[in-house]
């Protein structure tokens, strides 16, 4: 971190025009190939992540009442990808396993909704990925999914269900509040977790009714059992990311330490360079 700090600074001044020596032509060229090797991990990472995406796919949990489908680990694991590799490569990894999965026979597309299976954890890792940030976007995601509830006819009839996602919303608004309050970090992790967990359920929940007509029935006899439901998958999000966070830190650490190294040894080398021209 201190190491790219150097360099941002060096790098605003040489565009400011306030350095153009030498030195700096050289900062800027360390810094391009820090950067692009900042671009090969991401790749390897967004590989990575999408090989351990579609083996915890096969995991399975529990049942998702009212339909022969199953909750599984991914649920806990996807969410995170994208506050870490950044929304565009998180979402593309999950969209690159559920494609590898289909091509080698994994995953098989029975109807419609096959292709929006993963929809619900993308949106919980946008989610994830904005709400340490107070994005206020994302109060879209669960307002749009209260409405499309309410506006189904199924829906309608239970319209207390969507309440459930009210908690993401509530996460948004007071977001500001909960920095301020909640000083122990883990438990802003779980809260922001518990945000993420209640969106996965509120795009799967809208998915599985418009496309599988869930009875009434079905979301009353839910309700009990997905309280408890999410409180788990936050938590096991919230490990996910915390276990995550400090074996990434860990590697970066590791990656700055043989940046600098390298970038010396570069120096050496041109003053030895230099040397040999002036003899």
């Amino acid at each position: 971190m201190v190491f790219s700090s150097i360099i941002s600074e060096k790098l605003r001044k040489w565009e400011e025009g306030k350095t153009e020596n030498k030195s700096t032509s050289k900062i800027c060229y360390s810094h391009d190939k820090i950067k692009k090797k900042i671009l090969i991990l991401k790749i390897f990472f967004s590989i990575m992540f999408a090989s351990l995406f579609i083996i915890l796919t096969k995991v399975k949990i529990t049942s998702i009442i009212g339909t022969e489908s199953k909750f599984s680990m991914s649920v806990i694991f996807g969410p995170v990808i994208s506050k870490f590799l950044g929304i565009g490569f998180g979402s593309s990894a999950i969209v690159f396993a559920h494609a590898l999965g289909v091509l080698i026979g994994l995953y098989k597309i029975k109807s419609l909704m096959s292709y929006f299976i993963f929809a619900p954890i993308i949106f919980a890792g946008i989610y994830f990925a904005k709400i340490f940030k107070s994005e206020k976007k994302l109060l879209w995601f669960p307002i749009a999914s209260i409405a499309l509830f309410i506006l189904h006819p199924i829906g309608r009839e239970v319209w207390f269900y969507s309440l459930f996602w009210t908690i993401p919303l509530v996460i948004v608004f007071g977001n500001n509040m909960i920095e301020k309050m909640v000083k122990n970090y883990v438990a802003r992790v779980y809260i922001y977790s518990l945000g993420s967990a209640f969106v996965d359920h509120a795009i799967g929940s809208i998915l599985f009714l418009y496309f599988m007509n869930i009875p009434k029935e079905a979301w009353m006899t839910a309700i009990p059992f997905t309280i408890l439901e999410r409180l788990i998958i936050a938590a096991g999000i919230t490990l996910t990311y915390l276990f995550l966070r400090i074996s990434i830190k860990a590697m970066k650490d590791i990656f700055v330490e043989l940046t600098v190294l390298e970038s010396e040894d570069l120096g050496k080398k041109e003053v030895l360079l230099e040397a040999r021209r002036s003899k």
